[in-house]
C-alpha cells in the first residue's frame, strides 16, 4: 500500500467487524468522531463508485471516501442503522402485500436514476442481505461490489458474478447484463417477500403473479424492459378486487385469519370469555361510574394483550427484541413488551378511576 493511501486510511479508527470475510468493518473518523462503513474490494468497477460519490441517490448509502491501491479498491461509507430484509423474513416468514409493494416501488425509485444513466449502471446482486430497513420502514440498497456500466459492445458478461437464485441467466455468461438483469432479481425479491419462497418452490396466488413471471423470464427482451414499465404493472395489478379482499382479510383479528374452522372456535370461546370476564369484574367502593371504567378497561387489557400475543399486523416487527432473530431472545422480548403494554394500561386506567 503507498504511503498516501496509508495515511488517507489512517483517518479511519476500526472499532468492530462487520462482515470478515468479505472484509466489511465498522470505522470511526478520528477527527469528526463519525462512525462509517470501511469495505475492501478486489473486484469492482471504479466508474459505479466514483459516480456514487458524486451523485447523492437516496436509498443508497453516501461514500465518504475511495482508496484504490495494489488492485484492491477501499469504500468509506455512511453507516446505515436497521435491520437487513433477510433478517425480517426470517423473523416473519413474509411480508403483507401492501409492505411488499412499498418496498418494491422504493427499489424501482433507487434503481431508476441509475438504469437511466448513459451508459446505465445494474447493481447485479439485489437480495434480502443487500437490503437495509430503517425504523422508519426506509430502504437502502448496499454492496455494489457487482454493479458495473453496461456496454452495447460487450455480448456477453466477462465476469461471473452474482447470487444463485437472485442472478439473472445472462449473470452465468449467456449475454451482457442491462437493466433487465436487476429486474429479474426485483421479480425473486417481491415472490420471496409474498411467499418467503423462492419462485421455483412457489408463486403466490392472485395478479401479482403474472407479474413475477414477466420478470422471470430467461430471454431479457420478453421481461419488462425499464423500471417504470414494472411500476405501472404492479400500480395496475394491485388494485384488482381479489388484492383488495386479501388486505381486508389481513385485517382480521387474531384467530380467525386462518382458514381452519378448528382455530375460529377457540377463538370465539377466548373472546367469549373475555367479555364475560370484563363484565363480571368487581372492585370494592366503586361507584357506577367507576365500575363501568374498570370493566372497559379491564377488557382493553385482555383484548390489547391478545393482539400483541397474536402479532397483528406484524405488530413484532416494530420492536426491538420481539424482531430479533434468535428465539429465546424474541419469546423474552415479546413477554417484556406484554407486560409493558399491560403495565401502561393500569397507569391509565389507575388516573382515570381516581377522582371517581
Amino acid at each position: 500500500m503507498d504511503i498516501n493511501a496509508e495515511l488517507r486510511l489512517s483517518f479511519y479508527r476500526e472499532i468492530a467487524i462487520l462482515n470478515e470475510e468479505h472484509g466489511v468493518t465498522l470505522v470511526q473518523h478520528v477527527e469528526t468522531k463519525k462512525v462509517f462503513v470501511k469495505k475492501k474490494l478486489t473486484i469492482y468497477d471504479i466508474r459505479v463508485f466514483q459516480h456514487l460519490m458524486s451523485c447523492s441517490i437516496p436509498g443508497i448509502p453516501k461514500i465518504q471516501e475511495l482508496v484504490e491501491t495494489d488492485g484492491n479498491l477501499y469504500v468509506i461509507e455512511e453507516y446505515i442503522s436497521g435491520m437487513s430484509l433477510c433478517e425480517k423474513l426470517d423473523n416473519i416468514g413474509h411480508l403483507p402485500t401492501a409492505t411488499a409493494l412499498s418496498y418494491i416501488r422504493q427499489l424501482c425509485d433507487i434503481l431508476r436514476p441509475l438504469h437511466k444513466l448513459s451508459p446505465p449502471i445494474v447493481h447485479r446482486d439485489i437480495k434480502p442481505s443487500n437490503i437495509i430497513v430503517t425504523s422508519a420502514g426506509q430502504l437502502y440498497l448496499v454492496d455494489f461490489n457487482a454493479a458495473k456500466e453496461t456496454s452495447d459492445s460487450k455480448k456477453r458478461d466477462t465476469v461471473l458474478i452474482g447470487t444463485f437464485g437472485y442472478a439473472a441467466p445472462e449473470q452465468y455468461g449467456f449475454s451482457a447484463s442491462q437493466p433487465t438483469t436487476d429486474i429479474y432479481a426485483l421479480g425473486v425479491l417481491l415472490n420471496e417477500m409474498l411467499t418467503g419462497k423462492k419462485p421455483q418452490e412457489e408463486i403466490p396466488p392472485g395478479p401479482l403473479a403474472s407479474v413475477i413471471k414477466k420478470c422471470l423470464q430467461m430471454e431479457p427482451s420478453n421481461r419488462y424492459q425499464n423500471i417504470d414499465q414494472l411500476l405501472r404493472e404492479i400500480d395496475i395489478k394491485s388494485i384488482t378486487p381479489k388484492t383488495a379482499r386479501v388486505k381486508v382479510h389481513e385485517w382480521f383479528i387474531p384467530g380467525f385469519r386462518s382458514n381452519k374452522p378448528s382455530r375460529w372456535i377457540l377463538a370465539i370461546i377466548w373472546y367469549s370469555f373475555i367479555v364475560l370476564v370484563s363484565s363480571a369484574a368487581v372492585v370494592k367502593e366503586a361507584g357506577p361510574t367507576a365500575l363501568t371504567i374498570f370493566r372497559i378497561f379491564y377488557f382493553i387489557a385482555f383484548f390489547a394483550e391478545t393482539l400483541w400475543i397474536g402479532n397483528y399486523r406484524k405488530i413484532w416487527s416494530y420492536f426491538p427484541l420481539s424482531r430479533h432473530p434468535n428465539y429465546i431472545i424474541r419469546v423474552l422480548g415479546v413477554a417484556c413488551w406484554a407486560f409493558v403494554l399491560l403495565f401502561a394500561i393500569v397507569i391509565i386506567m389507575a388516573i382515570l378511576t381516581r377522582n371517581l
